[in-house]
């Protein structure tokens, strides 16, 4: 038996909803100034989980104190780990992983900090990084666009014609 098309709408409303929530949160993060980034290893577990989303603000060198949470650029990586100690007079920030037995070997240098971590969401750093891939995003156009051919269909009733 087929659906009737108000159970498709429905369907078609939810196809868009999801899309929407998978992919809004990347768009409102930079409507307030964040960045943000997925975190692939378990070097800050139990803290942020691999497969968070870390929310990072840009901060001035004098805002950094011990224990924020800091991103930055280590090669052509961006590392997400923990404030130990601040070298205020050569600009240089010690860090550790929360899992990490010991500081990380090289400090890191202030032109290399993305920001303070604002906030963290667990799990989302798949959705965003899958969404920010090209097949993710032909997946989601392709399911917006079905979602919104479904939600279009109305009851529809038989019109009789008088003659």
């Amino acid at each position: 038996m087929l659906m009737n098309n108000k159970a498709l709408s429905f369907i078609g409303n939810l196809l868009i909803i999801l899309v929407i929530i998978a992919a809004a949160p990347l768009a409102i993060l930079r409507l307030f100034g964040l960045q943000g980034f997925c975190v692939i290893s378990g070097s800050m577990e139990p803290t942020i989980t691999v497969g968070s989303i870390v929310c990072v603000k840009t901060v001035e060198f004098d805002e950094l104190q011990d224990a924020d949470i800091i991103a930055f650029y280590s090669g052509d990586s961006v590392v997400t780990h923990r404030v130990v100690s601040i070298d205020k007079d050569n600009m240089l920030i010690t860090t550790k992983g929360d899992a990490n037995n010991t500081n990380d070997f090289t400090p890191v240098a202030y032109t290399n900090v993305l920001g303070k971590v604002a906030f963290h969401v667990p799990v989302y750093g798949y959705v965003a990084t899958w969404i920010s891939t090209l097949s993710g995003k032909l997946i989601a156009a392709g399911i917006l666009i079905i979602g919104v051919v479904l939600s279009g269909l109305k009851s529809s009733k038989k019109l009789g014609t008088n003659s």
